[in-house]
């Protein structure tokens, strides 16, 4: 839906843009490592030697960059992340296009390039080696711009994906003998992050971003859509709680920063902050740990945004991988923060592998009078309806004590969620209904004066 309110009106810019390559640290992102072991590169100026990254944790507890160059998949052990080291390589066709995503212990590889299929890479001999198992095609299938992945699913989008450069749905119940189950075709995606069961579809070419309700993944359905004029929407993630949205604008006339909406009301998504780590620099992608986001910013370098209060973002740390001018489609193109040991990585076109430690504490701290709530209230759950956990939200505008329970229709109580004296501000608590049948159920708060009651939906 179109937002109908700016909350946030005027954007935060944040000057971050270093002096080079090697010339701006800025704490708390302190950078470990660095490889630069290039297998090929693109003709033109400046040329692509390297695309995106991801990382995989082996069963011993070992951290490996996956790394797309031009020639190929580099496989780097940042295990000692001072000394990383190549120790294998999957060669591919040539391509400034690679991305990939893990699932048990293989990698699934995807190029834009005519022909290049899906690698299926078996990673189970690291650190010692690592071996194409094969590459998968499927009628009318032959490459993909970019992949992700969600339980035993690969999601498959661009190229020719399906007939319009959709989303394929592709069931990885046998790992190396992945099978299209289904797909979504209203329009060409250029990426998706897959909560649950919910898609949230980059549109690039000016849809904004689809929300698709994927619990039968043979016909996944379009409910909600999120669209802003001149969109060219290029990534898109969520925060842990499902209540906000982050997207990524790489093109098109609209600012080319992040931005953030409130989609706990799918009928009326509102965009409430926007944030700009450069105004002279291009946004790429953008991921969420906790209260950070962790954005791969082009010429600006790997940026680190608090988000603990989605309308009021603020600067966390940064450190700029690339000393040419700003403006262009150069310096930095993926981040990972998802390792085990708090580790990222950053992978630059022309520079090659970064790790990172981030210690997670903000270079700037929000006006705490601003968030504090004028008065009590309890919101609709998200998702709704769920399967099988949801988040539910309060505001609290004084020091209070807090119940919170789940009923049946009939008013037998299930469960307590909250019972104890909480601060004043935002709440939220999840519900976890594994046990539960199917059905609607009410959700009661009790907070000093204040009480209210909501329904919510469990749909197994």
């Amino acid at each position: 839906m179109r937002p109908s309110r700016l909350l946030l009106a005027a954007t935060l810019v944040i000057l971050l843009h270093g002096l080079g390559v090697f010339a701006q640290q800025s704490s708390p992102v302190i950078l470990l490592g660095h490889l630069d072991n290039k297998h090929g590169q693109s003709t033109g100026s400046p040329p692509f030697a390297y695309s995106s990254c991801w990382g995989y944790t082996d069963s011993r507890g070992r951290e490996y960059a996956l790394l797309g160059v031009y020639e190929g998949m580099s496989i780097i052990d940042i295990t000692t992340p001072t000394n990383p080291r190549e120790v294998a390589f999957i060669p591919g066709l040539n391509s400034i296009y690679r991305e990939m995503k893990t699932f048990s212990h293989y990698a699934y590889v995807v190029s834009d390039r005519a022909g290049a299929g899906l690698q299926i890479v078996d990673l189970s001999f690291l650190p010692d080696s690592a071996h194409l198992v094969k590459t998968w095609t499927y009628p009318g299938f032959d490459r993909a711009h970019t992949i992700s992945q969600a339980g035993p699913y690969l999601y498959l989008n661009g190229g020719n994906a399906t007939s319009v450069g959709g989303i394929a749905i592709v069931s990885l119940a046998d790992p190396v003998n992945p099978v299209k189950v289904g797909e979504w075709v209203e329009h060409y995606v250029h990426d998706c992050y897959v909560r649950n069961d919910t898609i949230f579809a980059a549109g690039i070419r000016g849809e904004g971003v689809s929300i698709i309700d994927a619990r039968n993944k043979t016909t996944p359905q379009r409910i909600a859509q999120i669209t802003y004029p001149n969109a060219g929407t290029h990534n898109v993630w969520t925060t842990e709680n499902g209540m906000y949205a982050l997207t990524t604008d790489e093109v098109g006339a609209t600012a080319k920063n992040l931005k953030i909406w409130d989609i706990r009301n799918l009928a009326s998504t509102t965009l409430v902050a926007e944030f700009t780590a450069d105004p002279n620099a291009i946004i790429h992608n953008v991921y969420v740990r906790g209260n950070f986001a962790h954005i791969a910013y082009y010429t600006a370098g790997y940026v680190v945004v608090d988000i603990s209060n989605p309308a009021r973002p603020m600067p966390a740390g940064s450190y700029d991988t690339y000393s040419g001018p700003d403006g262009t489609f150069a310096g930095a193109w993926n981040v990972y923060p998802y390792f085990p040991s708090g580790r990222i990585i950053l992978s630059d076109i022309q520079t090659g592998l970064y790790v990172f430690s981030f210690s997670g504490s903000v270079t700037s701290v929000p006006d705490a009078k601003a968030t504090i709530p004028g008065s009590f209230h309890l919101q609709q759950n998200f998702p709704n309806p769920f399967n099988p956990t949801t988040t539910i939200t309060y505001s609290l505008p004084e020091q209070t004590h807090v119940t919170l329970k789940i009923y049946t229709l009939l008013g037998q109580e299930i469960t307590t969620l909250v019972d104890e004296i909480q601060d004043a501000g935002a709440k939220s608590v999840r519900f976890k209904a594994e046990s539960l049948p199917s059905g609607v159920y009410l959700y009661r708060i009790q907070a000093g004066p204040y009480s209210a009651t909501k329904k919510t939906i469990l749909l197994k």
